[in-house]
C-alpha cells in the first residue's frame, strides 16, 4: 500500500508534462543526495489508517530550495508549479485505488541551516482508497 502511495505521487514528476517545464526543476525523494541553484526534496508521510481496510490518509511534504539572498519570489514561483500539478488531483493507481491530494499551505520560509539557500515548505494532504465499482 505504502509503495503504491508513492509510486502515484512520484508518477506525476515523471510526466512528460512536468519533464516539459522551462526551466526544469529537479524533485527528489528523501534521502537522495542533492545538489544544484534550486530542487525540490519530496517526502510522503502517511499518517494514518481510515475505517476502511485500504484507507490511509497523510501530508506531501515539499522542500523548496532556491538561491539565498533573492528574496523569497523564486520559492513561490516554484511552490506555484507544484500547486498546480499536485493539489486537488485525483490520482488513479490500480484495482480502484486512487491518491487523492488537496488544497497546499506553503510556510516556514527560512534560511537553511546547512547552506545558504532559501528554503519553504509545502504542505499537501492526501487520501488514498479504494472505490468499489
Amino acid at each position: 500500500m505504502y509503495d503504491e502511495i508513492y509510486m502515484a505521487i512520484f508518477s506525476i514528476f515523471n510526466s512528460e508534462e512536468w519533464k516539459a517545464l522551462e526551466p526544469p526543476v529537479q524533485v527528489f525523494p528523501n534521502g537522495v543526495d542533492t545538489s544544484g541553484e534550486e530542487f525540490v526534496v519530496v517526502d510522503v508521510l502517511p499518517s494514518s489508517r481510515g475505517a476502511n481496510k485500504v484507507s490511509v490518509s497523510g501530508v506531501l511534504l515539499f522542500e523548496i530550495f532556491v538561491q539565498g539572498g533573492r528574496g523569497p519570489r523564486r520559492l513561490a514561483i516554484l511552490s506555484d508549479i507544484i500547486d498546480r500539478h499536485v493539489s486537488k488531483i485525483t490520482v488513479p493507481i490500480a484495482n480502484g485505488k486512487v491518491v487523492q491530494t488537496f488544497s497546499s499551505t506553503l510556510a516556514n520560509i527560512r534560511t537553511d541551516a546547512d547552506s545558504a539557500m532559501l528554503r519553504g515548505t509545502l504542505t499537501t494532504p492526501f487520501n488514498y482508497f479504494s472505490i468499489e465499482a
